[in-house]
């Protein structure tokens, strides 16, 4: 999502100003513009890592007792970024900073743990008592007997989706941009100052 930035400034008097008062408008506009995207984009991004705290913390909270070391990696299945303060962000299991964290398969991971919800078990494996669905092995931790079905909790994705598209979509974001906006505009105040006084000194 990004502030369209103003390329251009057409002022009632731009024709009768000199032709580096029109540039120093344009650019000072233009960083006005830059400024504002940083803004938001940072306000993005930490929008996005909340969300996604919320949502891995509501996975975990749903199985009690701890019965396994819990890294918190799943987090990083949801990666957002800024590059030229333009805000994206990525989900799933090949995103560059998740790389490594599990010894199970990403994908599996990632469908049946961060979009399914499973606390773990395999879909898979000699005497399988019920292929497809992920299963517990015990006893820890040599796995060699097939316990009960895995619980599942709630959906890390559908949940960071969820608090997502209420944010994307509510009142909060016209907020947010004047908010960026207005702090953009604070930020190179002296500079506008400066410009309005020299414009109003050559008329």
């Amino acid at each position: 999502m990004e502030i369209t930035k103003t390329t251009t400034v057409t002022m009632p008097s731009q024709q009768k100003s000199p032709k580096n008062k029109a540039i120093d408008i344009s650019s000072l506009a233009n960083k006005i513009a830059e400024r504002a995207n940083y803004i938001a984009a940072r306000e993005f991004y930490n929008k996005v890592i909340h969300f996604r705290e919320v949502a891995v913390s509501a996975f975990y909270r749903s199985y009690r007792p701890k019965y396994y070391d819990r890294t918190y990696s799943l987090r990083y299945m949801i990666y957002p970024n800024i590059i030229n303060n333009m805000f994206s962000f990525e989900i799933g299991p090949d995103v560059p900073i998740y790389t490594g964290w599990h010894r199970v398969n990403a994908d599996y991971i990632y469908e049946n743990t961060f979009k399914q919800g499973y606390h773990g078990g395999a879909i898979n494996g000699p005497e399988h008592p019920r292929p497809g669905v992920p299963t517990w092995r015990w006893p820890y931790p040599e796995y060699t007997r097939w316990g009960r079905k895995a619980l599942k909790g709630p959906s890390i994705y559908n949940i960071f989706m969820e608090l997502w598209n209420n944010y994307i979509t509510g009142d909060q974001l016209a907020t947010l941009f004047q908010k960026a906006i207005q702090e953009a505009i604070n930020k190179y105040q002296n500079e506008i100052n400066n410009l309005v006084i020299a414009h109003m000194s050559n008329k």
